[in-house]
């Protein structure tokens, strides 16, 4: 893996900087990729490595400010669902990661495609502290999760994992409680309320 990642610095780079981010709490600075390995373990560093690699066409023309914003929540989010997992029997820490690494993609895709006016839109939501996703449904007639989810369909992603997503999204379709899906989204909810008190 190493030998791999150090192929590409940027990368390096990248998983240097969210170690040693106050997200994964670390007290000493991590400034080797085999200490970083060490400490993300194979799989959580995969998952990064995945959310590091998206099209960057989905990146292009988005602010840096909205863009940091949003890997800070996501990442908090990520590593949140993965911790809370371990209060379910049917939840997978690294998939309760990759979907809150992954929950909110959408959000990006639209930044990229509206820009400003989408940008505004996500401003009035904090200022205002409104419900995002009511907002976004009451307005466009869908919601950014929705649109995670049928990202990641689209791209061939494990079915698990967008249909955690897009489950997600409708208080009326949630699954029952105590089912795999019910008890992933329950923290995948959970995470994101940790995630919004945080940031």
């Amino acid at each position: 893996l190493k030998d791999c990642i150090e192929r590409d610095p940027a990368l390096v780079s990248k998983i240097l900087r969210t170690v040693n981010s106050s997200v994964f709490g670390g007290v000493r600075n991590v400034t080797d990729l085999n200490q970083a390995i060490a400490l993300l373990g194979t799989k959580p560093l995969k998952l990064l490595v995945l959310g590091f690699s998206l099209p960057p066409k989905l990146l292009s023309g988005i602010e840096q400010d909205a863009l940091s914003k949003y890997w800070k929540r996501t990442l908090i989010k990520a590593i949140a669902a993965r911790e809370l997992s371990a209060g379910y029997d049917n939840v997978d820490p690294d998939d309760a990661f990759l979907a809150g690494l992954l929950q909110d993609i959408g959000m990006l895709a639209l930044l990229k495609e509206l820009g400003e006016p989408y940008a505004q839109f996500l401003r009035q939501a904090q200022t205002e502290n409104v419900d995002l996703v009511l907002l976004e449904l009451e307005t466009l007639g869908f919601d950014h999760r929705l649109l995670s989810a049928r990202m990641m369909q689209s791209w061939g992603l494990p079915e698990s994992l967008w249909r955690t997503i897009a489950a997600s999204t409708s208080v009326e379709a949630l699954p029952r409680s105590g089912s795999p899906l019910g008890e992933a989204v329950s923290a995948l909810a959970t995470a994101h309320g940790v995630a919004l008190l945080i940031t």
